[in-house]
């Protein structure tokens, strides 16, 4: 259909077209961010450090919700809806796009993990840490943007994903403020 094709033109713009040797190496950097040792051993226990500094006690909530609405957001994702899509890669489909990756990903195309996990995130984080909101969306969207323009997934996945992915987040904000409203920061703010 014609939603089918659009899906393709766009994604071959982006995969085949709109490209360059920096953007190759930058959108490489921001889609496997996750899997740098320093990233892991450094990054990671810094912001857990960071946060526990900034949030206090609350610092464990806010974790908590994180593992909470990303781990069920990707088992789900992963286990229920891509199985139930069974949508093939592009690259596996497609023999014109091309896989930027290293490797060859295996598993469902549609909607993207990746999006789907940055944007249940940025869902969550948003609520608790205001200020880091548009930092969020930034770093979703140019994750979300790094997999079709790596070969590995159509821009509906990642529009999806994106979709799914806030609603999860949102989903895990709203029973927290229906079973634990105090862990929920309060946005209004009185003067002393």
């Amino acid at each position: 259909g014609g939603a089918v094709n659009l899906d393709l033109q766009i994604l071959e713009l982006i995969n085949l077209q709109w490209t360059h040797p920096w953007a190759d190496q930058f959108f490489l950097f921001i889609t496997s961010v996750h899997k740098f040792w320093w990233v892991r051993y450094l990054v990671v226990p810094g912001l857990f450090f960071g946060a526990l500094w900034k949030f206090k006690g609350r610092a464990l909530i806010v974790f908590g919700a994180l593992a909470v609405s990303i781990g069920v957001s990707d088992w789900v994702n992963h286990n229920v809806i891509k199985e139930a899509f069974a949508r093939p890669r592009p690259f596996v489909s497609h023999s014109q796009i091309q896989n930027k990756l290293s490797y060859q990903p295996g598993g469902q195309s549609f909607p993207s993990s990746h999006a789907v996990n940055c944007m249940a995130a940025a869902a969550v984080l948003s609520v608790f840490a205001p200020a880091w909101t548009v930092a969020l969306l930034v770093y979703a969207a140019l994750v979300g943007y790094s997999r079709p323009y790596l070969g590995v997934h159509y821009p509906s996945d990642v529009v999806a994903g994106w979709i799914l992915g806030w609603l999860w987040g949102e989903l895990c904000i709203i029973l927290i403020r229906r079973y634990q409203p105090a862990w929920i920061p309060n946005k209004k703010r009185t003067r002393a």
